[in-house]
């Protein structure tokens, strides 16, 4: 299918197999076939909880403490999840999850 159902895109990375099916003389063809799977795809698609992933990035900042408060309120503004922190000799490090939409939006 060139046209998936949520936003148009290319169906990728789906495997499909046929467990039944009939032949006829008259009305069995290859296009039969193609045009019958490729209904039961859009009936399938239709029925399913479809959902869109977006990519996640695993960030990482070392910076000054005197830049902790600005650098968490940016990873906040970008929606991200700190997952930790360290500091230690007037540095901190801090470890993040951001949506690479939020990150090169804002």
């Amino acid at each position: 299918m060139e046209n998936g159902i949520l936003i148009g895109q290319k169906i990728t990375g789906v495997r499909i197999r046929v467990i039944d099916g009939q032949h006829h003389i008259v009305d069995s063809s290859e296009l039969a076939f193609r045009l019958a799977a490729i209904g039961a795809l859009k009936q399938a698609m239709n029925k399913a909880q479809c959902h869109l992933l977006e990519p996640i990035m695993a960030v990482e900042v070392n910076a000054p403490d005197e830049f902790q408060g600005p650098v968490i309120a940016s990873i906040n503004k970008r929606q991200g999840v700190i997952t930790g922190t360290e500091g230690g000799e007037g540095y901190f490090t801090l470890e993040c999850n951001v949506s690479l939409y939020f990150w090169y939006l804002m």
